[in-house]
């Protein structure tokens, strides 16, 4: 059986976001890990695995952008 390749199959971020899109800024902009800290006493170790603070906070942050004209 012949082999194919299926490299253009699959779909990166960095062919969806442009390199200078601000969204990719964000790390630079805000210490998401040191915020996160701070809220690490908040969480059950108990149950499933929260997203984090960082992921809901970085949603708001695009969210924002996004809406903003």
């Amino acid at each position: 059986m012949k082999r194919r390749e299926q490299g253009h199959l699959f779909v990166t971020l960095d062919t969806l976001v442009p390199l200078e899109h601000p969204c990719r800024k964000l790390d630079q902009l805000l210490p998401f890990a040191e915020l996160s800290l701070a809220y690490q006493g908040l969480y059950s170790s108990k149950g499933r695995k929260e997203k984090g603070f960082e992921f809901g906070l970085r949603a708001m942050i695009i969210q924002f952008m996004e809406d903003s004209p």
